[in-house]
């Protein structure tokens, strides 16, 4: 068990060290707008806190106009780093699976006829298409919405302790036990999920082979078996 996880740890280090690196630089764009972005989120509870605070306290309008006015710019500030942060990711994501497209091609052509024989083109079209999109989904939504909202927790985390450490000891606490759930229901789901990838690949496989061969089928009037093969009848 911990061979293979170690096995799988190496490949997806060496699969994001080979696409990846030639990214460096949009990388460090990315990082760039998704740290502001999570401090002016961070930022801006404690702004309008502030802006509470003050108002019952009896602040002057000055005052309150100030933090109002900050909170404001906080607001469309976090808007616009977001939307950075998503264009830089989705950047780095499809430019990155593009080679691996390209790669996964040259290598599809290379191999010998009887794999293309057991493999239909429909099926490795999904394979090489199908299945890299996905990649690069996870490639941009895991920076923004996982990393990012780790990050984002890690920082109300350390709020939440700098106001009360009891309050924040009890959602550091509740924050653990759910990463745990999360990490146990995720290996029950890459299961479902790897099958779910074959068979939208058998899906392709058969669809390309019959359309390919529609002619022949209308001719021996074999239209409602190629159905019933589709359907397991």
């Amino acid at each position: 068990m911990a061979a293979a996880a170690t096995t799988h740890l190496t490949a997806y280090r060496d699969l994001l060290s080979t696409y990846l690196r030639p990214q460096g630089r949009w990388i460090a764009w990315l990082a760039a707008f998704l740290l502001s972005g999570i401090a002016v989120e961070v930022a801006s509870p404690l702004l309008l806190g502030r802006f509470v605070d003050d108002a019952l306290s009896g602040a002057t309008q000055d005052t309150l106009l100030v933090l109002g006015g900050a909170f404001l710019v906080a607001s469309i500030l976090q808007q616009g780093l977001l939307v950075c942060a998503t264009y830089v990711g989705e950047r780095v994501a499809w430019s990155a699976t593009n080679t691996l497209r390209e790669d996964l091609t040259l290598h599809c052509l290379c191999l010998d006829a009887p794999f293309h024989e057991r493999h239909t083109p429909g099926e490795l079209i999904e394979r090489v298409d199908g299945d890299v999109t996905a990649v690069a989904s996870f490639f941009s939504q895991f920076v923004i919405q996982v990393l990012g909202n780790v990050l984002l927790l890690l920082g109300i985390l350390v709020i939440l302790c700098i106001y009360d450490v009891r309050i924040g000891a009890i959602l550091t606490v509740f924050a653990a036990f759910g990463f745990v759930v999360m990490l146990k229901t995720r290996a029950i789901a890459v299961r479902f999920w790897v099958d779910f990838r074959e068979a939208s690949a058998r899906l392709y496989g058969f669809i390309e082979e019959h359309l390919n061969g529609l002619e022949d089928l209308r001719t021996s009037g074999a239209e409602m078996y190629a159905l019933g093969t589709l359907a397991g009848w």
